[in-house]
């Protein structure tokens, strides 16, 4: 957030009600939108594009929120191998971001930390000056300087090899950085046209870190003593599975609304109750269970029901670490199977159907039958009674579950990632360019969008571009630049490269390249793609052609 606290109402104090439930998709080639499900009529189609926005003056300030994640990070080095979208989140609320991205992906100079970002001259090398803000400063009271920008281009360029960085994209291009002629400037001459130098520091670790490999290396990985950001490091407790933040007192932008942010490994499985109980107020969940969720918040009570994903069936029982979550009413899986006294019921008819068996006195056998017959029927009255209050417990969970996801709001958007299908251009069968383009032309993208993202509730379509992503400003498709695409195109490719349409045969060994003994040709390979119903499947399998 930008801007000065005098400029902006100051909220009022409280604790956040509204909790959230967000569906994020990849896609295969296909767009990266954001839509909001929560509050539109089941009628209309999916928007194109939503963004979440509220106006900051109308928000409680106060409190805290708990965001579910896959885990805790391996580092909090953001240009470490193992560095994770979780370690991104963290670095992008307590270290300093010069750039950052409107709604329309247009990057834009942070007023927090950037006065003003520039490209100066082209000839004869690009310069950009970065103009810092006067307030920014680390939360150590040394303020932001060039010597900061200095030690992370050293620590990045890839020339000391003492440095364990994962990526070096941009400042290996870099030839020299150094204060500018003004105060608060700094002076970036690259080697070579660089044109995403807008994402470079971002983020911009502490001098303390990039200066000294063994703290890049390993002291970053486990805590950031010097932030600048609204929010500062507070803990990272692995062994209970949660990074906390806090509110950055000394920020001089607009302060945090939240006192504290807690980002907390929490199972796929148990998010959907977790949020239902009010433990977790952020998560990603499956689109079944955010279409369950939607239900819950309209009260559709059908759909909402216990078939639904995440129905309390489904839900694993509580921690046992937890107190608060075996108190939460929403327990079914908890309800016994059957009543204790079924085992001794089940005892009885059987040691009675054994002695009447070897029972001689045949008045004596048929009492000991009658006997087991009895038993017979007190453990099945058992084991009904047994199945009636694990109903009952199971109806009481799914009724508090619903209650609970009536205030639980659903964001639809696609996660910023893409999967593409690639081609082996060295295999026999894939080497002449012809059959390669036949194969990208042949593939129905529109088909494969509809039936991974379709059931998330996303616009469904291929992305049409290498460089933007649909919502993007500067987006165009271009995917027909290089020629139509569709199953004639690609007969007609496939002809001119020798091929011919034979019998349909059953899919090959994705790993031979076998050939057919009566025309030599080789077998059509196979490309086992994936596809299902959940958010996971648009992360697609697909071998690469040999």
């Amino acid at each position: 957030m930008s801007g000065r606290p005098s400029k902006v109402a100051r909220p009022r104090r409280g604790s956040a009600t509204r909790r959230t439930a967000a569906l994020l998709a990849g896609a295969l080639l296909a767009p990266l939108l954001a839509a909001c499900g929560s509050g539109d009529d089941a009628d209309d189609p999916p928007p194109a594009r939503a963004v979440a926005t509220a106006d900051r003056a109308s928000l409680t300030e106060g409190g805290t929120l708990t965001w579910a994640v896959d885990a805790v990070p391996g580092t909090l080095n953001a240009y470490q191998r193992d560095a994770d979208e979780v370690t991104d989140r963290v670095a992008q609320a307590v270290l300093p971001m010069l750039h950052t991205l409107d709604e329309a992906g247009r990057p834009a100079p942070n007023p927090d930390f950037l006065v003003s970002a520039e490209v100066t001259a082209r000839e004869p090398r690009q310069t950009v000056v970065y103009t810092l803000n006067p307030e920014a400063r680390w939360s150590d009271g040394q303020p932001l300087s060039a010597e900061d920008l200095v030690s992370q281009w050293k620590a990045l360029a890839g020339r000391d090899n003492a440095y364990w960085s994962a990526r070096n994209a941009g400042y290996d291009r870099i030839d020299s950085v150094e204060p500018g002629d003004a105060d608060g400037e700094v002076r970036v001459t690259f080697t070579k046209p660089y044109a995403d130098w807008r994402g470079l520091f971002s983020p911009l670790y502490p001098r303390a870190v990039t200066e000294n490999p063994d703290v890049f290396n390993e002291g970053a990985r486990d805590t950031l003593d010097v932030g600048a950001g609204p929010f500062l490091l507070e803990t990272v407790d692995r062994a209970a599975g949660h990074v906390v933040l806090v509110r950055n007192e000394d920020w001089w932008g607009d302060p945090a609304l939240l006192d504290r942010l807690v980002l907390a490994a929490v199972p796929h499985d148990q998010r959907l109750r977790s949020l239902a109980a009010g433990r977790l107020h952020v998560a990603e969940v499956t689109a079944a269970e955010a279409d369950r969720v939607t239900a819950a918040d309209r009260d559709d009570a059908e759909q909402a029901a216990p078939a639904a994903s995440g129905s309390a069936a489904d839900l694993p029982a509580p921690d046992a670490d937890d107190p608060a979550a075996s108190e939460d009413g929403m327990d079914g899986a908890a309800a016994p199977a059957a009543a204790p006294d079924a085992a001794p019921a089940l005892l009885r008819h059987a040691e009675a159907q054994l002695a009447a068996r070897t029972e001689p006195d045949a008045r004596a056998a048929r009492r000991l039958q009658t006997e087991a017959e009895r038993a017979a029927d007190a453990h099945a009255d058992v084991v009904a009674a047994g199945l009636v209050q694990r109903d009952a417990a199971f109806d009481h969970a799914e009724q508090r579950i619903s209650e609970g996801l009536s205030g639980v709001s659903v964001h639809r958007a696609y996660a910023p990632a893409y999967t593409q299908l690639a081609v082996n251009g060295t295999s026999p069968a894939l080497k002449d360019e012809r059959v390669r383009w036949a194969l990208a032309r042949g593939l129905d993208r529109e088909a494969i969008a509809r039936a991974v993202h379709g059931p998330a509730g996303l616009p469904a379509g291929p992305l049409g571009s290498h460089l933007w992503v649909l919502g993007q400003d500067g987006y165009q498709d271009t995917s027909t630049g290089l020629g139509e695409t569709g199953a004639d195109h690609a007969t007609r490719q496939l002809d001119e490269a020798g091929w011919r349409r034979g019998p349909v045969l059953p899919p090959a060994d994705p790993g031979s390249d076998t050939v057919d003994a009566k025309t030599g040709a080789g077998a059509a390979p196979a490309v086992p793609v994936r596809l299902g119903a959940t958010v996971a499947a648009a992360q697609q399998r697909a071998a690469v052609l040999r």
